[in-house]
């Protein structure tokens, strides 16, 4: 079955807030239907770009502070201990 690309833009848009099968039903504005199948393969095939943070320059501190449970510190020299 072919799609229209506003039929395809519609699915997309109802996919954010709904399941794949009612952005399928709501896509149309008549009584067919897309597949809940080809509504995942339309969002699949979406090319997202990753945004990359613009750091301007890096902050050098003088103390680092680490916060760890006792799990993480007791753990810390497990294959050093001598009992």
């Amino acid at each position: 079955m072919r799609k229209s690309e506003d039929v395809v833009i519609e699915a997309i848009k109802h996919v954010v807030d709904t399941s794949y099968r009612i952005s399928g039903e709501h896509a149309t504005h008549t009584e067919d239907i897309i597949s809940k199948q080809a509504v995942m393969k339309e969002v699949h095939s979406l090319e997202i770009p990753a945004l990359i943070p613009f750091v301007k320059k890096k902050r050098q501190v003088k103390v680092l502070y680490i916060n760890a449970d006792e799990d993480h510190v007791s753990l810390q020299f497990n294959n050093k201990r001598e009992i």
